[in-house]
């Protein structure tokens, strides 16, 4: 029991007191829905639209929406990699459509009856100078970096990049190329031709090509809303690169998207999901090895945190990756 001297508190200005502090803990508000919630997740909540879920909350199988007069809730789905403007209702029913890509349709799987919808490799050891990165035809950086695999007997290469306002060669000793500074930035909504060229010598020898695809810049603008409203939810680093790797997903900027991943797995993540989500996207880029050993990662870091949901995604991209590098 408290004791409280009466001669510090009269009598009536304590019982006032008490009453003021019992009634502060009736009305201390509670987040009705916090930030992070224990399930796995399949979205997070970008708006202020909903009357219970918390602008950064993340979403669950069966979560109910209830969104504001006249308004509808803003979702990033992780399922179907889409920003989804959604009713009242549960966010993965059949209208909401937060559901994931395997429940939209199963053609274009990679499985051991369909090995024909595995990408194609990407791997080292051929006899040209596969391009590495840019990663996928459609980018977002107007100055990307330029990576390809080595050629056993080149002695140099020779990077070319043609399209609209743009045509510049350089030649390098090196199998990575910083776009050069003083020459002008892809323009958003064209396509340019990247070439690679392997020397010997003065002698040129294999080449590889690549199209990139500039977004519209629309559709660009879009995306960096989007980023600018993800980076402002003060989430945690590992939160907010499978936030920024669902968003680039959605227009398939599978390079921006490994660059992100990248990043943290370079930090020291022991996310699983991390490493899984990079699997996932070395696999779509073509570079099924990388993808085994990202999924290896991941399934080592599920299985020492009794993560059963990654585990099981982890082991599926093992099998998948593995069937690739026998396409």
């Amino acid at each position: 029991m408290i004791s409280v001297k009466s001669s510090l508190f009269p009598l009536p200005l304590l019982v006032i007191v008490l009453l003021l502090n019992y009634g502060n803990l009736l009305v201390q508000p509670q987040a009705v829905a916090s930030v992070k919630r224990n399930c796995d997740p399949i979205g997070r909540v970008l708006g202020d639209d909903d009357r219970t879920l918390k602008k950064g909350s993340v979403v669950c199988k069966g979560s109910s929406l209830n969104p504001k007069a006249g308004k509808l809730v803003t979702i990033l789905c992780y399922q179907n990699q889409k920003v989804l403007q959604l009713a009242k209702g549960k966010v993965d029913d059949a209208s909401s459509k937060c559901v994931p890509q395997a429940q939209i349709g199963q053609s274009g799987q990679c499985t051991p009856q369909s090995r024909g919808n595995c990408p194609k490799p990407k791997n080292p050891g051929s006899e040209e100078p596969t391009i590495i990165s840019p990663y996928s035809s459609v980018i977002l950086n107007p100055r990307p970096s330029i990576s390809w695999h080595s050629v056993s007997r080149a002695s140099s290469y020779v990077v070319k990049l043609e399209g609209k306002g743009v045509k510049w060669t350089r030649e390098t000793r090196n199998t990575k190329f910083a776009y050069p500074s003083q020459s002008e930035a892809l323009r958003f909504g064209s396509t340019y031709k990247l070439t690679v060229l392997a020397m010997s010598g003065d002698s040129p020898g294999s080449a590889s090509s690549y199209a990139l695809n500039m977004l519209p810049n629309s559709i660009a603008q879009q995306i960096s809303s989007i980023v600018k409203q993800i980076q402002k939810l003060n989430l945690s680093p590992d939160e907010e690169a499978r936030d920024l790797d669902t968003i680039y997903m959605s227009q398939k900027l599978i390079t921006e998207a490994i660059n992100v991943l990248l990043a943290r797995i370079n930090a020291g993540t022991t996310n699983p999901t991390l490493h899984r989500l990079l699997g996932d996207r070395y696999l779509e880029a073509g570079f099924p090895v990388n993808a085994e050993q990202a999924y290896t990662q991941a399934s080592i870091l599920a299985q020492s945190t009794d993560n059963a949901a990654e585990l099981a995604k982890a082991e599926v991209g093992l099998q998948r990756s593995k069937l690739a590098q026998q396409s």
